[in-house]
């Protein structure tokens, strides 16, 4: 058990938790209330007295008060935001060319270990909230990628392993395609994040190997690519769906359906669809378009690659 409290120099605090005191197990939070009450309230311990009858003395289970108690605490189970109180705590991470330098915006993130002193939540509340945002450490600095940073490493990672003639539904090496991905700028924190997220409940990335679940990663991609054109005026759903297919395995091609993201968009007319809806990803004003061009060059060696077979 841990009593932890947000840090008071956090603005998240007021936004998204309480400023209160709670009361955390490995994976669940409780509020901490004070219970006033008319009745008299004794802490009590276990005790025996004798009694004795026809001579003979008997032992007889007992209890003593120890102590009254004045006001109690009561628990409640409680569901924080975390993924909002990450979000606002954490810097976005955007431009793949970027050097990891704080910039002019930035909010003063911290290390992980340092994020979760601070945060008023369970360990297994925010290690939750950190995957399902593929959050990622460097230099001793948290990030969280944007979802067009998501969709720009997704489309190098497919590009690796198309050249890699991996299989993403078997088991393979990560050293296979990190190399690759780095070279289009990406971190190798980063890529682990992002397979993380699509990896099998079961599988933890042990001794650098993994395999992507189908389950998880066709939604996963269609919903990330949606919000990465929230900014724009929609898309025609037919264009979406060959868009969206185009980023996946051939043989997944198929499970590529709107029934697949229900929820998560909503129809306009003429066919357009919008984002809409609660996703994994995380939506920052200015992140759906491309990153501006930085000056710095990277070798773009998956676009010799661009018409492959998918």
């Amino acid at each position: 058990l841990s009593l932890k409290s947000a840090a008071t120099s956090t603005s998240a605090v007021t936004a998204t938790t309480t400023s209160h005191a709670v009361l955390c197990t490995y994976d669940q939070t409780f509020q901490i209330r004070q219970v006033q009450s008319s009745n008299s309230i004794y802490v009590v311990k276990p005790s025996q007295r004798d009694i004795s009858l026809n001579a003979v003395d008997f032992p007889l289970p007992s209890a003593s008060a120890i102590a009254q108690c004045k006001a109690t605490l009561e628990l409640i189970p409680t569901s924080p935001s975390v993924t909002l109180y990450l979000e606002q705590v954490i810097t976005i991470y955007n431009d793949p060319q970027g050097d990891f330098e704080p910039g002019p915006d930035d909010k003063g993130s911290r290390s992980k270990l340092a994020l979760l002193s601070d945060a008023p939540f369970s360990i297994g509340e925010f290690d939750n909230g950190w995957s399902e945002m593929c959050a990622f450490e460097i230099r001793g600095r948290a990030w969280r990628p944007s979802s067009a940073a998501l969709l720009g490493l997704w489309k190098s990672f497919k590009s690796a392993v198309t050249v890699k003639g991996i299989d993403i539904g078997e088991v393979f090496s990560i050293d296979g395609v990190h190399q690759l991905v780095q070279e289009d700028g990406y971190p190798g924190p980063f890529l682990v994040a992002m397979l993380a997220k699509v990896a099998p409940d079961s599988e933890n990335l042990m001794d650098g190997l993994v395999v992507t679940s189908r389950d998880k990663c066709v939604p996963w991609i269609g919903t990330v690519m949606l919000e990465s054109q929230q900014e724009r005026e929609g898309i025609q759903a037919s264009r979406f769906l060959q868009q969206w297919q185009d980023q996946l395995p051939e043989a997944w091609r198929r499970h590529a359906t709107l029934e697949t993201l229900k929820g998560k968009y909503s129809e306009q007319k003429d066919g357009i669809i919008i984002f809409g809806g609660s996703v994994d990803a995380t939506p920052t004003p200015g992140t759906s378009t491309p990153a501006k061009d930085t000056g710095k060059t990277a070798r773009k060696w998956h676009e010799k690659f661009k018409y492959a077979r998918r």
